[in-house]
C-alpha cells in the first residue's frame, strides 16, 4: 500500500501507528508467552480474583452456564444510557453483569477482569465492593438477586428470577387431634439445608421437611388446645434450583462460627418428589 513512498510511509507512522502505539500497556513479564494469555482449550473463560471475590466469581460462573438466564439477560434493554463516570466506568449493575456474560462468552482470552462489576455492585455503605474481604455467597447472592429485581421493573424481563428460580414452599399446621392441615405459603429462590451430622444430599432434604412439635396449639378445626406438627415442604419446584448449603454454625461455647468440613454425598439425579407437598400426602 505505501510501496516506496517515504514521504507517505512517515505520515501513516505519524498519524496512526505511533497513536496507537502509545495507547498499548508495556508488559514486564520476562518470557512473555501469548499462548498463556488465550482462552482454554476447554472453550471457556475464566474470571480472575482479585483478591477475596471467589465467592463472587463461583455464583457468576454459574449464572453464566445457566443459558435461559444468561440468554435472557443479553437481550434486557432498560432504555438507560451508559453514561460514564469521573474514572470511566458505567456504574450499573445490570450493564456490568451483561458485560460480564459477553465476554464470558465471546472472549479470546483466557479470562475476563470483574473489576468494573465489583465496581457497579456496591456494599451497604454504597461503596464499591471491598475485593480484599471474603464475603458469604448466600448473602451475595440474596441482594443480587434483590437489585435485580429492581432493574428489571418495567422490562419485558421483570419475571426472569421468577420464572427461571423461583417455587413456592408450603407451611403446614397438622392437628394431631382431628388431622385438619393449615397451610401458608411463600415464594422462594434458595433452599438452605442444614447438614451438620448429615451424610448426603438426601438425608439433609428428609431432615428439612421432618418438622416439629408444637403443644398447646388452638386448633380452630376441633376448637381444642393440641399438639400439632410443624412442617415446611416445597409447593412447586423452580426450572433451576438453587441449594444453598448450611456449612457455618454458631458455636455457643466459643462464641464463634465454625465450618463444617464433613463430605455432604448428592446423587447424579435428584427425585425432590419425596419432600414436595403433592409427595407427602
Amino acid at each position: 500500500l505505501i510501496g516506496y513512498d517515504l514521504e507517505f510511509y512517515m505520515v501513516v507512522l505519524r498519524e496512526c501507528i505511533m497513536p496507537r502505539r502509545m495507547k498499548l500497556t508495556e508488559l514486564n513479564i520476562w518470557g512473555y508467552a501469548p499462548s498463556a494469555y488465550e482462552k482454554s482449550a476447554t472453550g471457556f473463560v475464566g474470571l480472575k480474583n482479585l483478591g477475596a471475590i471467589c465467592y463472587i466469581n463461583s455464583m457468576l460462573q454459574q449464572f453464566n452456564h445457566i443459558s435461559p438466564f444468561r440468554n435472557a439477560m443479553l437481550q434486557i434493554n432498560d432504555n438507560k444510557p451508559c453514561v460514564l463516570n469521573e474514572e470511566g466506568i458505567d456504574d450499573n449493575l445490570l450493564h456490568q453483569m451483561q458485560r460480564l456474560f459477553l465476554y464470558l462468552l465471546m472472549s479470546i482470552r483466557r479470562d475476563f477482569n470483574p473489576a468494573k462489576f465489583c465496581y457497579a455492585f456496591k456494599e451497604m455503605d454504597g461503596k464499591p465492593t471491598n475485593t480484599a474481604i471474603q464475603r458469604d455467597a448466600q448473602e451475595f447472592l440474596n441482594i443480587l438477586f434483590d437489585r435485580l429485581e429492581r432493574n428489571l421493573k418495567g422490562t419485558q424481563f421483570q419475571m426472569l428470577l421468577q420464572r427461571v428460580f423461583g417455587g413456592k414452599l408450603c407451611s403446614q399446621l397438622i392437628c394431631n387431634n382431628c388431622g385438619a392441615i393449615s397451610p401458608t405459603y411463600e415464594d422462594y429462590y434458595t433452599l438452605s439445608l442444614g447438614i451438620a451430622n448429615q451424610r448426603t444430599l438426601i438425608e439433609a432434604l428428609g431432615n428439612y421437611i421432618t418438622g416439629t412439635s408444637v403443644s398447646d396449639y388452638l386448633c380452630s378445626s376441633c376448637n381444642k388446645k393440641v399438639t400439632i406438627q410443624k412442617r415446611t415442604l416445597l409447593s412447586s419446584l423452580p426450572n433451576v434450583l438453587i441449594v444453598h448449603l448450611q456449612r457455618f454454625t454458631f458455636n455457643f461455647d466459643t462464641l464463634m462460627n465454625e465450618k463444617i468440613h464433613s463430605r455432604l454425598e448428592f446423587p447424579g439425579l435428584l427425585d425432590m418428589t419425596p419432600f414436595t407437598e403433592e409427595g407427602c400426602k
